[in-house]
């Protein structure tokens, strides 16, 4: 850290090369910080909290970066994992936002991927977790239309498996059993091991 500063100190840094040291500065610092928090605490869940941490120090400089350079497909991606690192740590309001930012610039440049990608996280780690059912159908059902548009079989097989867990939760097991059944189908096909035990 103190070699980091010493560099940002006698280094003349334009934009947006000041947006990546500054990433790297707290990405740095909130990693000795936490380190020592975890050797004195000896807890695993303020780990994987610091990582998340130091993670999203990290993101939120490059979306700074993104929006500099004026790269609004960086942009919808960044915002995409800021969807995910939100909705992991329990901030589903901030993870809605992040997800709608995303969802709309990737559907303004017509980055179907990347609209299959949100639409995804949005259905999986926030709608459903939220218990939020006729949302999370809305989306990952448009998300699995994308992603056999694009023959995305693994992300094909996951969407349709968290469909039938909503299937289930809302009492439609035969809608349930028929999803479940197709998801299984696709994931003996690409040998995907996760995709059976998911469906």
């Amino acid at each position: 850290l103190v070699l980091l500063a010493l560099l940002w100190a006698t280094t003349n840094v334009e934009r947006p090369g000041r947006t990546i040291w500054l990433a790297v500065l707290g990405y740095a610092l909130v990693h000795l910080v936490a380190d020592a928090f975890v050797r004195d605490a000896a807890l695993l869940g303020a780990f994987v909290q610091s990582q998340v941490l130091a993670l999203g120090v990290a993101v939120v400089a490059a979306l700074a970066l993104a929006r500099e350079l004026k790269n609004e497909s960086a942009e919808a991606r960044i915002l995409w994992n800021l969807l995910y690192l939100s909705a992991i740590t329990s901030r589903m309001s901030e993870a809605i936002a992040y997800g709608e930012r995303s969802l709309a610039l990737a559907r303004k440049l017509g980055l179907r991927e990347q609209i299959a990608y949100t639409l995804s996280d949005l259905g999986t780690h926030v709608y459903y977790q939220l218990i939020e059912f006729e949302q999370a159908r809305a989306v990952l059902r448009e998300s699995s239309a994308i992603w056999q548009e694009l023959d995305n079989q693994p992300m094909l097989a996951n969407d349709l498996s968290t469909l039938c867990l909503i299937h289930v939760y809302c009492g439609e097991y035969k809608e349930a059993m028929r999803v479940s059944d197709e998801a299984m189908r696709r994931s003996e096909l690409i040998g995907s091991l996760w995709g059976q035990a998911y469906s």
